[in-house]
């Protein structure tokens, strides 16, 4: 709301948390609707304050020194446009009916008279610090430098992503192996030396069932061979081969998946037009 030509508010505070808590939505608002707002109306100062442990909030300054708050914990950038635009459209008066008449009454803030060393934030930016804090308003990024600053991002992305799966696949491999051999060492110890393998002895054994059997009046049926089955009790298979190409196919597909998703998010990350 203006009067006389002037916007009622003067001034936004955006309190949110880079990092934590339920702040994304105002976290997204401040790379497309804040940025908007603030074009649409230049002379409403936007103060923003990053902490650590936040209740997000938008706060209004009106005129006559009196303060509007909104919690947007939780919300969407859209929810945060719009209390941006209730927060501009107001000029934070009530009116009070009372014996049929309308008394006007203005809303006088609690803290007083504002002075630049109300909040911590802004006593750091009088000089307390060094170096000056980073703003949101710096100079727009070109086309150029978008693509060298997201691709560089995405690739750094993609090499961790690539060592992380390379580095799971040499631990398993690695596992595998260190079974395969324990299962060898133990199949030398404890089952070959008692395996028999007197080709002699075994014929002999073989004539001399036959023989008793023929005796016996009963037909012979010589023993049968170790099964398939049998076998690969002793059987020490190379996971890492037969498991190739299934881990390679998976590998392809998680990095087609990521390539989408960051050519997405390059497109989603640009400033608007």
């Amino acid at each position: 709301m203006s009067r006389s030509g002037q916007l009622v508010l003067q001034k936004v505070i955006i309190t949110y948390s880079p990092n934590v808590g339920r702040c994304s939505g105002v976290r997204q608002a401040l790379a497309r609707e804040v940025p908007l707002f603030s074009r649409k109306y230049p002379s409403v100062a936007i103060d923003i304050r990053p902490r650590k442990w936040p209740e997000p909030y938008l706060a209004g300054v009106y005129k006559d020194g009196s303060e509007r708050t909104f919690s947007v914990n939780g919300l969407s950038a859209q929810a945060v446009w719009i209390r941006l635009h209730r927060l501009v459209s107001d000029a934070n008066d009530y009116h009070l009916p009372f014996n049929g008449q309308t008394m006007h009454f203005s809303a006088q803030s609690v803290q007083g008279v504002w002075n630049p060393w109300l909040w911590s934030y802004e006593r750091n930016e009088q000089g307390g610090r060094k170096a000056q804090l980073p703003r949101w308003d710096r100079p727009r990024l070109t086309e150029p430098e978008w693509n060298y600053y997201v691709d560089k991002y995405t690739t750094e992305k993609m090499s961790k992503e690539q060592v992380a799966l390379q580095q799971a696949e040499d631990h398993g491999r690695t596992m595998l192996a260190d079974n395969s051999k324990e299962v060898a060492e133990r199949f030398a110890t404890f089952v070959a030396p008692v395996m028999n393998t007197d080709l002699a002895h075994n014929v002999g054994v073989l004539k001399s069932q036959a023989a008793e059997a023929a005796d016996d009046g009963l037909a012979f049926s010589p023993p049968q061979g170790a099964s398939l089955g049998e076998l690969r009790l002793f059987a020490s298979p190379q996971h890492h081969q037969l498991g190739g190409d299934v881990v390679h196919a998976l590998r392809r597909a998680e990095a087609s998946k990521l390539e989408q998703w960051w050519a997405k998010r390059k497109e989603s990350s640009k400033p608007p037009k």
